[in-house]
């Protein structure tokens, strides 16, 4: 998923945003599953399952802060000029999550109202998180044997 939000992010940035959002949570389910497996209970249980905010804490073992980078614009998103104003927030936790169920239009092909991300700041955090997932994957693997 983090490779696929790689590719959509120069022209897709929204899209990217929810692969990036979608991916680090499945890491953080990735992570839970492992811990359980490792507490040894037959059967196991896995706490927060449910819940966006665990999955994220629990990839936030695996990945570096450089993947949940969050940055507040200066002026308010919507009414001033964004390429000349800071006016995005890059994927704190509500835009991340607001990124996921945001109204979109089918037949314009667009979000009626955007969450408003970084172009920059979501292709920085992408790209960390890339960087540290082969050492996570080798964290949540289970040895053969």
């Amino acid at each position: 998923m983090l490779e696929a939000a790689q590719r959509l992010e120069p022209d897709f940035v929204q899209l990217a945003t929810v692969f990036q959002t979608l991916a680090i949570q499945e890491l953080g389910k990735a992570k839970m599953m492992r811990e359980a497996f490792d507490g040894g209970s037959d059967p196991a249980t896995i706490q927060g399952w449910q819940s966006h905010t665990e999955k994220v804490k629990m990839a936030r073992k695996l990945l570096p802060g450089a993947a949940f980078v969050s940055k507040e614009g200066g002026f308010q998103w919507g009414g001033f000029q964004d390429n000349a104003f800071a006016v995005h927030v890059a994927i704190d936790e509500p835009t991340r999550i607001r990124s996921l169920y945001v109204d979109y239009d089918a037949a314009a092909q667009r979000w009626k109202k955007r969450p408003p991300v970084d172009p920059g700041t979501v292709r920085e955090a992408i790209r960390a998180a890339l960087a540290a997932l082969p050492e996570a994957e080798k964290k949540l693997l289970i040895p053969e044997g």
